[in-house]
């Protein structure tokens, strides 16, 4: 009878032991399978916004591409304004010395002409005393 006790208690054991093992297995598969749902949902979740990010890329393209447009345009309008303003500064500059001579010239043509007037006035002093 010990023999049975012991055959008994070995079968009880062993289908202890077989039934937490298969337990742990079965919570083992289930975790396995939690995490590749929450992994699923997350690869979806992540595809999701890329496929956004990509339509909010393609979406924004030509309004980048006009930027770049209106940014060149601009800075072609800038270059012309500077060459614009340069000729100007340049034409300033020409007027200026043009200016300079003629006052020049206005101030000569005055002392020429203050001293042809006191020669006047020397010929009819002379011509009064004859």
């Amino acid at each position: 009878m010990s023999e049975l006790l012991i055959v008994v208690v070995a079968l009880v054991v062993a289908a202890v032991v077989a039934l937490l093992g298969y337990r742990l297995a079965a919570k083992r598969r289930q975790r396995i399978e939690l995490e590749r749902a929450r992994l699923a949902q997350a690869a979806a979740g992540h595809t999701q916004e890329a496929e956004a990010n990509l339509a909010r890329a393609e979406e924004l393209r030509p309004e980048a591409e006009q930027r770049r447009d209106d940014a060149e345009r601009h800075a072609e309008a800038a270059k012309a304004h500077e060459q614009f303003a340069a000729s100007e500064r340049e034409a300033e500059a020409k007027a200026s010395a043009q200016a300079e001579e003629i006052d020049e010239t206005v101030s000569r043509a005055g002392a020429a002409a203050a001293r042809h007037d006191e020669r006047a006035v020397e010929a009819e002093e002379k011509l009064g005393e004859r």
